[in-house]
């Protein structure tokens, strides 16, 4: 299912993001799931080491109609080892979001809808790209030019 958010890019930069992509995972123990494909493009073929470069993907759930930080399990990984740029532009990060169903005798339980994502991509710690869906997601939360050490792709 693509959405076509192309993430915008940063006017210096080497990498930036292709149109994401979304596949639903049918999962009846899930609330929730899918996986989001995330291409990160490099402008210029050049040597680039990967731990140089941190790509954050971050859900939000709607709760009492606000969006928040999601609850849901995260996970990530590189579509194709190893990740380098070199034989292609792009590089794919798959990223799984899996928000269990409710637990119902759980009486601090919140009613989460999955609301949207905002990814931001650093290299050298400066940011290369971000995008969002929906688009005003990422305006609610703008991205810090430089990537702050605290926190966790």
């Amino acid at each position: 299912e693509p959405n076509g958010s192309a993430g915008v890019p940063v006017a210096s930069a080497m990498f930036g993001i292709g149109a994401v992509e979304k596949e639903n995972i049918d999962d009846p123990r899930a609330l929730r799931r899918f996986v989001l494909r995330v291409p990160i493009k490099i402008r210029e073929r050049s040597k680039v080491n990967v731990k140089d470069l941190t790509v954050q993907v971050l859900f939000y759930d709607r709760v009492d109609d606000k969006p928040q930080r999601t609850s849901a399990n995260v996970n990530h990984r590189w579509a194709t080892q190893p990740t380098d740029w070199r034989d292609d532009d792009t590089e794919l990060l798959e990223v799984e979001y899996h928000q269990p169903l409710p637990d119902a005798s759980d009486p601090k339980r919140e009613n989460r809808i999955y609301f949207g994502h905002i990814i931001r991509v650093y290299y050298k710690d400066e940011l290369q790209a971000t995008g969002s869906e929906p688009a005003d997601l990422g305006q609610k939360f703008p991205a810090s030019q430089t990537l702050e050490q605290d926190v966790s792709p």
